[in-house]
């Protein structure tokens, strides 16, 4: 997978193809809110373009446009685009519900006709950059196993001798959100990943429809 994609689906919340927690991602049946009582994080909703890794410095990034889902007030969507090298779109959607606990921003994300999330954690700078980390995988099994949340864990019989391979087949949060809130609210830092600055704000504004 494009690298790129990979860092725009972390924040989006960290799911490269929702549904494939084998590829490192932790997936949850529940989001931490849901869109009844989600609320809009408005700082979020606007252009965005992906940091480049230094070897890509210069090149046009990807973009995220970012608003609320239509017929909605609480969700967010978020619309991927990018371009390949014959010149074909790339386009990724999804849906997000914005969080806040003890003054931490959290977003669920899936995609649409999907019916489950990954979480990320957020903070927006001084400097028009959103930063990211997502949950350790590893860590989050080592909470199910110790029934510290609910869960199921899938283990990988091909670790660790297939290359590239990951220690599970499968990390799954099944606990309702209520549960969730109350769990990450405890969570020590190593639950989460290094945080990583990966979207910066640019300046474009998206022209409004007339009702």
């Amino acid at each position: 997978m494009d690298p790129r994609i990979r860092r725009a689906v972390l924040f989006c919340a960290g799911v490269l193809t929702l549904g494939l927690g084998g590829c490192g991602i932790a997936m949850s049946d529940h989001p931490l809110h849901t869109a009844a009582d989600a609320t809009i994080d408005e700082r979020l909703i606007g252009v965005w373009e992906t940091i480049p890794e230094a070897k890509h410095a210069g090149r046009p990034q990807p973009r995220l446009y970012v608003g609320k889902l239509e017929g909605t007030e609480n969700v967010l969507e978020f619309l991927y685009v990018a371009q390949d090298k014959g010149s074909h779109l790339k386009v990724q959607r999804f849906r997000a519900n914005a969080s806040r606990i003890k003054d931490v921003t959290y977003l669920s994300v899936t995609r649409a006709g999907q019916k489950e999330y990954a979480i990320v954690k957020y903070t927006l700078d001084d400097n028009a950059g959103v930063t990211i980390s997502s949950l350790v995988l590893e860590e989050v099994a080592k909470a199910i196993k110790s029934e510290a949340i609910a869960g199921r864990v899938k283990a990988n019989p091909d670790y660790p001798k297939a290359l590239l391979s990951q220690p599970y087949d499968e990390v799954h949060l099944t606990a309702p959100p209520k549960a969730l809130r109350a769990w990450l609210s405890k969570a020590p830092a190593a639950l989460w990943d290094k945080p990583r600055r990966v979207f910066r704000r640019i300046d474009v504004e998206l022209p409004q429809e007339k009702k």
